[in-house]
């Protein structure tokens, strides 16, 4: 009898964060498992009282079958969504990432743009342990990979 498609994921073993420097823009990426939208909430509450003042949280993630992305202010489709396409491209799922940006004075246009949050979240899935999670009624199994 084989698994059901739904009961396997992939996702990050713990938080995790890294920061990139693109035209004196400071774009902090910060990872995390999420199961639901209210962590989600209460991750990016989290994260604006930790990075203070910043001029954008852009967040994206994927849950089940949800996904969802925000710009919070950049122009459409240059932040948010680039964040899901990486998140979509490694197969994760329960996962949502959060970056930061300080603006660093410097505009950087919408290819800029979509560059700079693009290699933000390729870091931070990049420096992080994937994991493979197996839904057992309501407790995971955790397989390191």
């Amino acid at each position: 009898m084989g698994e059901k498609k739904e009961s396997l994921i992939l996702s990050v073993s713990s938080e995790n964060e890294t920061k990139i420097v693109v035209n004196k823009s400071i774009f902090i990426g910060i990872i995390r498992k999420v199961e639901n939208r209210k962590e989600v909430f209460k991750f990016k509450e989290e994260v604006m009282i930790k990075y203070p003042n910043a001029t954008h949280y852009v967040l994206a993630y994927k849950i089940g079958e949800e996904e969802f992305c925000d710009d919070d202010g950049e122009p459409a489709r240059t932040s948010g969504f680039p964040i899901l396409k990486c998140i979509l491209g490694n197969n994760l799922n329960n996962t949502c990432i959060i970056v930061v940006r300080y603006f660093g004075g410097i505009l950087l246009g919408t290819g800029g743009l979509v560059k700079a949050y693009t290699e933000s979240a390729k870091e931070v899935i990049a420096s992080s342990d994937i994991v493979k999670y197996i839904r057992c009624k309501k407790n995971y199994i955790i397989i390191f990979i």
